[in-house]
C-alpha cells in the first residue's frame, strides 16, 4: 500500500536521480512528475529509500526515509521515522512556482532570437542584498560581442570579444587600463549570454555561440509553462530543469538546476518596435541551482530592460584605450561628395555605420581596429569630410575558429587610399525609401597633420565650429 501511495508502481515513470544523504542516512532518490491536462495541474514527487544493505532501526531493508510533494503554492516534506512518526512541515522552495516535467509535451515553441541584440540587466544574487548591472551587445554577423559589468561603485569593467581576430580586450573603465589576450574559454560558460564555446573540430580553438545558444534554447529542453508576470508585465513562461549539473563523475553527489525565462506577451510593444503588435522580448530570467551540500537552492534573478535589435553605433566596440602609443593609431580624413548632404547629416549615425562597413571592406580590418568616425562640414554643400581612426594590430595571436590574419596599419592605410584614388569607395544608403550615393573624392585623403594645417589656415565662418570645414575653393 505504501508503494502504491508513493506512485512506486509499475505504471509510474520514475527517474532515478542517484544517491543522497538524508539525516545522515544513505538513500536512493527517485523523481516523479505528473501533469493533469484537464485541470492544467502539475505536481512533482521526490522519494528517498535507504540504500540496499543499510539496516534501519526497524530492521527493514530499503525503507522510505523522505517524501516530498511540490505544487504551485505548496511544498510538503514528509520524513519517516520507524513507520509510526510523521513530521510534516511546509516550506517554500524555488521550484514550487512552476514545475518542470520530463516528457511533458511542449505546447508552444520557445521565442525566436535575433542575430543581433543588446540589452541591459540587473542581476540580483541569492541573498537579495547584492545587485550588479550588466549590458550586453551581441552581433552574430559581425562576430562581435561586448559585456559591460558594474559590480560595485569601485568596479566597472568592459570586455570586448572579437571573433574575427580571436582576441579579447579586458578594460577597466575606472582606471583606463586594458589587457589584450586570446579569447578566454573559462569561467561559467553555461552562464546566460556567455558567447564563447570550444570549437567543434579543434578544442584548442573557440567559436561564437549562435543566438539560440546564447539563450540556451538548444540544450536545456525548455517547455512552455503558461502565463505569468514579472514586474507587473504580462509574460509567457518557459521552464527547464537539469539534474546532476556540473557534478564530478563518480562522486555520488547530486545537483539540480532550473531556468525560468519570462518573455513579454505578443501584445506588448517593445521599445524599438515600429509597429503593433511586436515580437516578444525577454523580461526576466531566474536561475535556480541546488548543489549536494546546500539545503536551499541558490537563486539568480536577471531583470532585463531595453532589449533592442537595431544596428549598433559605430563606437560600440571601441577598444582604443588598449592602443595608447602614438604609433599604434592614425587618423585619416577623406573628402566625400554627394548631392544629398542634408540627408546624410539628418541621419548622421546611420551614415557612419554604412561608412564603417565600406572602410572595413576596403581595408580588410576587423571592426575593433576602427574605433571612431567623425563627420565634418555643413549640410548644404556638395562636399564634406569623414575622419577615420585606425588602430595597429595587436601583438597577440588569436585563437578563434574564424580568426583571419590582420594586416599592419600602414598596409591598411595604403589599401584605403588606393580605394579612394581609384574611385571605389562608395556608400549607398536608404533614407526614407530614397537611395543616395556618397563617394570618396580621388586624391583627397589627408593625414592628421595635413588636416590640422588645412583647418587652421581657413578663416573662421559663422556657424562653423573648430574642426569643421564649410567648403574649399581652388
Amino acid at each position: 500500500p505504501l508503494s502504491a501511495w508513493l506512485h512506486d508502481g509499475p505504471t509510474s515513470q520514475a527517474t532515478y536521480n542517484g544517491t543522497a544523504t538524508i539525516r545522515g542516512i544513505p538513500v536512493n532518490h527517485w523523481y516523479f512528475c505528473n501533469h493533469v491536462p484537464n485541470s492544467n495541474l502539475t505536481y512533482q514527487e521526490d522519494v528517498y529509500y535507504t540504500v540496499p544493505g543499510y539496516t534501519a532501526a526497524s530492521g527493514l531493508d530499503q525503507q522510505p526515509v523522505r517524501f516530498e510533494g511540490r505544487g504551485k503554492y505548496v511544498h510538503n516534506i514528509l520524513d519517516f521515522f520507524q513507520w509510526e512518526r510523521l513530521d510534516l512541515r511546509r516550506d517554500k522552495d524555488a521550484f514550487a512556482v512552476d514545475i518542470y516535467c520530463h516528457g511533458r509535451v511542449g505546447t508552444r515553441a520557445v521565442p525566436d532570437v535575433p542575430d543581433r541584440f543588446s540589452l541591459q540587466a540587473e542581476l540580483m544574487g541569492g541573498d537579495k542584498r547584492n545587485m550588479s548591472l550588466l549590458q550586453v551587445f551581441y552581433d552574430r554577423s559581425q562576430q562581435m560581442y561586448r559585456l559591460d559589468g558594474r559590480l560595485s561603485a569601485d568596479q566597472s569593467d568592459r570586455v570586448v570579444i572579437d571573433f574575427n581576430t580571436g582576441l579579447q580586450y579586458n578594460m577597466d573603465a575606472k582606471h583606463g587600463s586594458c589587457s589584450v589576450t586570446p579569447i578566454r574559454a573559462d569561467g561559467d560558460m553555461d552562464a546566460p549570454w556567455h558567447p564563447v564555446d570550444v570549437g567543434t573540430d579543434d578544442s584548442t580553438k573557440v567559436r561564437m555561440k549562435s543566438p539560440v545558444e546564447m539563450f540556451h534554447f538548444d540544450d536545456k529542453g525548455f517547455m512552455y509553462a503558461g502565463e505569468s508576470n514579472d514586474r507587473d508585465i504580462p509574460t509567457d513562461l518557459w521552464v527547464s530543469r537539469e539534474f546532476n549539473y556540473h557534478v564530478p563523475p563518480g562522486s555520488g553527489r547530486n545537483s539540480t538546476e532550473g531556468w525560468h525565462w519570462h518573455f513579454s506577451k505578443f501584445n506588448l510593444t517593445s521599445p524599438d518596435s515600429t509597429s503593433f503588435p511586436s515580437k516578444p522580448v525577454p523580461v526576466a530570467l531566474v536561475v535556480f541551482r541546488r548543489k549536494w551540500h546546500e539545503f536551499r537552492p541558490t537563486e539568480q534573478v536577471f531583470h532585463i530592460f531595453n532589449f533592442k535589435t537595431e544596428p549598433f553605433s559605430s563606437t560600440t566596440f571601441d577598444v582604443s584605450v588598449c592602443f595608447k602609443g602614438a604609433s599604434m593609431k592614425q587618423v585619416l580624413y577623406i573628402k566625400m561628395t554627394t548631392r544629398h548632404s542634408a540627408l546624410v547629416h539628418a541621419d548622421e549615425e546611420e551614415f557612419k555605420v554604412a561608412f564603417l562597413q565600406a572602410v572595413l571592406q576596403a581595408t580588410g580590418l576587423s571592426r575593433t581596429r576602427i574605433p571612431h568616425l567623425s563627420l565634418h562640414g555643413g549640410s548644404t554643400g556638395q562636399f564634406f569630410w569623414m575622419g577615420v581612426t585606425m588602430l595597429e594590430r595587436a601583438n597577440v595571436t588569436g585563437n578563434s575558429v574564424d580568426a583571419r590574419p590582420q594586416k599592419p596599419l600602414q598596409t591598411a592605410i595604403r589599401d584605403l587610399k588606393t580605394q579612394v584614388q581609384e574611385n571605389r569607395l562608395k556608400i549607398t544608403m536608404n533614407v526614407g525609401g530614397q537611395l543616395i550615393d556618397v563617394k570618396g573624392v580621388p586624391g583627397q585623403v589627408l593625414t592628421e597633420d595635413e588636416w590640422d594645417a588645412l583647418v587652421n589656415n581657413q578663416p573662421r565662418q559663422a556657424g562653423i565650429q573648430t574642426g569643421e570645414v564649410a567648403g574649399i575653393a581652388a
